[in-house]
């Protein structure tokens, strides 16, 4: 009988050890589950900002999309944004998507930063464009604790279009959401 746990014994150690360098790739339920972080994995959003051109003229933004969370500290944004500036005679529409990086919470809460490629459709004093460039993007995001559906975040966007002259000005905004 001892003889016999004995030799049933070593194959299950070499089993074991032959499969323990990939042990780190397959983590248990528990593992997991643990390294799921906390917080919303998803967020439906719309944004007013005041939008500036240079520093000589102004108007209004109204943007909205979805975010989703990719990874503890990554999620992916998608916005289609309206600006109008009156008084310079612009009206555009941007379409941008692109990763956010969360740098001290999970993904979707917390102070985050965007780069993001865009493409912008205008008017400007009647003539059409179509132009592409890209965008960044500091903001804060906060989920209340009492109010877990809700989003608030105050951002600021940073927009550049290829061949033309960089704006001066920048792009304060506020979003509200739903998180899920």
């Amino acid at each position: 009988m001892r003889n016999r746990l004995g030799m049933s014994k070593f194959p299950a150690f070499i089993a074991l050890a032959a499969f323990a360098p990939f042990a780190p790739f397959a983590p248990c339920a528990a593992q997991g589950a643990a390294a799921e972080p906390d917080g919303p994995r998803v967020d439906l959003r719309v944004d007013l900002r005041p939008v500036t051109l240079g520093l000589s003229s102004g108007g209004f933004g109204l943007s909205a999309g979805w975010e989703g969370r990719l990874g503890s500290r990554f999620s992916a944004l998608v916005m289609a944004e309206y600006q109008w500036l009156g008084d310079a005679g612009v009206s555009t529409l941007i379409a941008y998507a692109g990763p956010r990086f969360s740098f001290d919470a999970p993904a979707i809460e917390g102070f985050l930063f965007g780069a993001y490629p865009m493409a912008l459709r205008g008017t400007d004093f009647g003539t059409e464009t179509l132009a592409f460039g890209f965008m960044l993007e500091l903001a804060y995001a906060w989920v209340p604790r009492r109010l877990p559906w809700l989003l608030v975040e105050p951002c600021i966007k940073y927009p550049y279009v290829f061949g033309e002259d960089p704006l001066v000005g920048i792009a304060p905004g506020f979003s509200l959401g739903w998180v899920y």
